[in-house]
């Protein structure tokens, strides 16, 4: 799966190239190219299903964290009686066995945790790609660009106006309210 990064990375060269697809093109006609802007992390967090999400993900760091913090208790114990100068050879031995547990371990959890969120944040963005398109296409946008990705400003200045974010997550609840719909006509069936 993509992560995040590399998604918002994809879509902005895509956005770029068509951006200068639309420039051509509008100049060929001399029309305006009518441009909007959208926010997709204030999308994510707009999403109808974005709490689920956080509530998914923050479910399963807290399992990870709860085996972790069982296997850090241990290590203190071991750590104090070595500090103490009661610790047995074999003890020692368990301390550095815990220590290189807990690493593979926190390794292993920080990529499934990765893995999940890129799983699930990428099944929003499609929800949201899609509403951009249907946005775009219903009010003749040329060219949609994003605002920002993460902490990284793309777009060093645009009109208000131009935000189109508000008016795709209505299109995303339209489309999510819609498929409802017919999963519930399917089932009635």
């Amino acid at each position: 799966m993509l992560s995040k990064k590399r998604i918002f990375l994809l879509l902005s060269m895509l956005l770029i190239g068509g951006f200068f697809s639309a420039l051509v093109s509008a100049e060929a006609e001399q029309q305006p190219v009518k441009i909007g802007v959208i926010n997709l992390d204030k999308a994510l967090k707009a999403h109808p299903k974005f709490s689920e999400v956080d509530e998914t993900l923050r479910d399963l760091f807290e399992e990870r964290q709860a085996e972790l913090t069982k296997m850090g208790d241990e290590r203190d114990e071991l750590e104090k009686k070595i500090e103490e100068g009661t610790a047995t050879a074999e003890e020692k031995d368990k301390l550095e066995q815990i220590k290189k547990t807990a690493q593979k371990l926190l390794d292993k959890y920080q990529a499934e945790i990765d893995t999940k969120k890129d799983e699930l944040v990428g099944k929003l963005l499609v929800d949201i790609m899609s509403a951009i398109k249907q946005v775009g296409e219903e009010e003749s946008y040329g060219l949609i660009v994003q605002e920002m990705i993460g902490e990284i400003q793309y777009i060093v200045y645009f009109d208000n106006s131009l935000d189109i974010t508000d008016k795709v997550m209505a299109k995303v609840k339209e489309n999510l309210e819609r498929e409802k719909e017919s999963e519930s006509e399917a089932e009635d069936k």
